[in-house]
């Protein structure tokens, strides 16, 4: 179709509206997800047990990994008769997914019609995994549901500044979804000289949202303050992602002019919550059951660990899955007006930014190494020390060759931030989480401080 005229192109897919091209799983999905707005507190905390008892009841019977766990732990479902019981199940890491993954996979596996899907990789490596369609048409029905409740509804203009895992578009294209009336802004538009031009597009365009991580809009926003371009009105932005940092807020609500909301989810589709119009994160407690846990596995803590089990997922089901994000229960809003607890993101969540003598910078750290076909590392951090010196932490793999790979890592970072640091690598055998408990991929207080900084300044100076 892309020979034909734009307004053609727009015609033709958009003549069959939206809910019926999602499907008729995804139509009942957000059927669902809506009427449970209207149910009480109670309600919504009875179904959300009965979903994660028939849940466990499943994997007990189905999952080879379950079979095995529950056995050695001497469990079995009629064992989990309150919500604290629960916790009895171990906490499911990253690396059991990794080591486990056939286990894990239901013995109706393809009954499901199983997705493959891999992780962000904020903090690590992509982790490949699966969820099945009904799955995906239940995540799809509750992101619909959220940007129905902020006041966005379907094909109104909407930009993305976030890569989808299959987009092939380059960083100075801005393709549109015709079908979604979406525009496409690549993450590593980002810069100073394409910042412009990212501007003309999206006044051209006229989202009325836009979906970004926080980082990248920051970083555009910056280079517009600087460039002394007027802020955009753009009426809601949606933080995805990554840590909302107050910095970050305030610099993408004056630059792109309208109220900013965050999402919290996942990949693995195990957690979602979003911002209600009062500010609270709320978790959509009829898709996810979300607990946080301290480090000394204390459940039912105030602030700890986030553990997310997806309420849905019978072709691969995580349950306890250890986000490794860090988060507060915050419990029922008083202003609140749905029946959801809310939260708070503490920790977690990358993708810190550098400050360059060019501005602040993005690092991609993992894309970086992976993209360099240097997979050598269980963990990678960065750390700045200066405006031009740049620490490589690398906890080495069994393929690691310190001969060969040191200078190559050093090469690859180099190279992706243009010769702007010195750069050392480091060669450890752990890397240290933060105080609050949370493993940091980049470090930086100079970029940090740079962002305050710049926050005081008005527009054009």
């Amino acid at each position: 179709m892309n020979f034909l005229p734009d307004g053609l192109r727009r015609l033709y897919h958009t003549a069959v509206p939206l809910p019926f091209k999602y499907g008729r799983a995804f139509r009942e999905a957000l059927a669902t997800y809506e009427a449970n707005l209207r149910c009480s507190r109670e309600e919504i905390e009875d179904l959300q047990w009965r979903l994660l008892k028939s849940l466990i009841d499943y994997c007990y019977h189905h999952v080879p990994y379950y079979k095995r766990v529950f056995a050695s732990h001497g469990l079995t479902p009629d064992d989990i008769q309150h919500r604290s019981d629960f916790g009895r199940i171990p906490v499911l890491t990253k690396e059991d997914v990794d080591r486990h993954r056939e286990e894990l996979k239901s013995d109706e596996f393809d009954k499901f019609e199983p997705i493959k899907t891999v992780t962000s990789a904020t903090t690590r490596d992509g982790l490949v995994l699966y969820r099945s369609r009904l799955v995906e048409a239940h995540r799809h029905a509750v992101v619909w549901r959220f940007y129905r409740s902020i006041g966005y509804d379907y094909r109104r203009p909407r930009a993305r500044l976030t890569t989808p895992l299959n987009s092939k578009h380059e960083p100075d294209q801005f393709p549109v979804d015709f079908s979604e009336n979406c525009l496409f802004v690549h993450p590593l538009a980002a810069t100073r000289e394409l910042a412009p031009r990212v501007y003309e597009q999206l006044q051209k365009f006229q989202p009325e949202l836009v979906l970004t991580q926080p980082s990248n809009a920051t970083m555009l926003a910056t280079y517009w303050k600087e460039q002394g371009l007027e802020p955009l009105n753009i009426p809601l932005i949606v933080s995805i992602g990554e840590m909302l940092y107050p910095e970050y807020r305030r610099i993408i609500a004056e630059y792109f002019g309208g109220v900013v909301h965050d999402y919290y989810g996942n990949r693995e589709n195990s957690a979602a919550a979003g911002t209600d119009a009062a500010g609270n994160l709320l978790i959509y407690s009829d898709y996810c059951f979300l607990e946080f846990e301290t480090n000394g596995g204390k459940q039912g803590a105030p602030q700890g660990n986030i553990i997310s089990t997806s309420l849905h997922n019978y072709a691969f089901p995580l349950l306890r899955y250890h986000t490794e994000d860090l988060g507060e229960d915050t419990g029922y809003p008083d202003d609140a007006t749905l029946p959801f607890p809310s939260m708070r993101i503490m920790g977690g969540r990358g993708k810190d930014l550098l400050l360059t003598r060019d501005g602040l910078k993005l690092p991609n750290v993992t894309s970086v190494l992976r993209h360099n076909n240097l997979n050598i590392h269980d963990r990678v951090q960065l750390e700045q020390l200066s405006i031009d010196e740049l620490v490589v932490r690398i906890v080495p793999s069994a393929a690691f060759d310190r001969k060969t790979h040191l200078k190559l890592v050093e090469e690859a970072f180099r190279t992706h931030l243009n010769d702007e640091f010195r750069v050392t690598v480091e060669v450890v055998d752990r890397i240290e989480s933060s105080e609050s408990g949370k493993y940091r991929l980049v470090i930086s207080q100079l970029a940090m401080d740079e962002l305050r900084r710049s926050l005081k300044e008005p527009a054009g100076d």
